[in-house]
């Protein structure tokens, strides 16, 4: 269940990252950095 939100989290900060790059906004580049950060740490602990 984790790794599926886990996947969840990563298509979605990626498809933010990009929406973020192409209209400047800094707050949501910074938004899907955090959720980037939080899905690799969620998933790193599950294969642990």
């Amino acid at each position: 269940m984790q790794k599926r939100i886990a996947d969840f989290l990563e298509k979605m900060s990626v498809g933010f990252l990009v929406g973020a790059f192409f209209q400047g906004s800094w707050a949501a580049m910074f938004f899907s950095a955090v959720a980037i950060a939080t899905s690799l740490h969620l998933t790193k602990r599950m294969e642990q």
